[in-house]
């Protein structure tokens, strides 16, 4: 049914900072509204990835569908590097297979996510270990999805300019909120979470 259907129609970010000054990330909510428990899916920051083939890793369980493996695949920007893998999909990684490198693992995980439907993603900076040019494509094409609606931490200024509004906490508290722009003129503690 179409109301039961998410958009994305407001982003949020949250800004939050630790009380010794630490850089933390920062947090894309989406604002929703909706009167049914969603099917949600959470990728950690640190892929939790298996001695497996590459393809399992990205199935965890799930049949395998051609189509949904390739748009999954294409989602987490993973051409080029299954392309460089001995066997690609059905490489086998970790302690006893090839060691990808930390933004491979994350690409994996996202694929993983990405191979599933859900309502709400929760994704916990999906992209820190990528160069600045992968990241640019995964969240393009992320956001290139229908129907989707993200919550996600990142500390990367890339994400923050998706973002429809901003919500800046300091020490727990809201202290400021509105568009990237405007923060940036308005918001001290913006500008230093900007410049760092």
């Amino acid at each position: 049914m179409e109301d039961k259907k998410f958009k994305i129609k407001e982003v949020t970010v949250l800004v939050r900072k630790y009380l010794n000054d630490q850089k933390l990330p920062f947090a894309i909510l989406a604002a929703i509204s909706f009167s049914y428990i969603a099917l949600q899916i959470y990728s950690p920051q640190i892929a939790g990835l298996f001695s497996d083939t590459v393809k399992n890793n990205i199935l965890l369980g799930l049949d395998h569908d051609d189509d949904r493996m390739k748009n999954a695949v294409n989602a987490a920007v993973m051409e080029k590097d299954l392309t460089e893998l001995t066997d690609g999909l059905d490489t086998l990684i970790g302690t006893k297979g090839v060691k990808l490198s930390g933004g491979q693992m994350q690409r994996t995980a996202a694929a993983r996510m990405f191979m599933r439907k859900a309502d709400i993603y929760f994704i916990d900076d999906m992209s820190s270990a990528l160069d600045v040019e992968t990241e640019e494509l995964l969240w393009s094409r992320f956001f290139s999805l229908k129907d989707q609606t993200c919550v996600a931490v990142s500390h990367r200024k890339s994400t923050l300019k998706k973002a429809d509004k901003i919500i800046v906490l300091k020490n727990g508290r809201i202290e400021a909120r509105g568009k990237l722009d405007d923060l940036l003129t308005s918001c001290e503690e913006m500008r230093k979470l900007w410049n760092e």
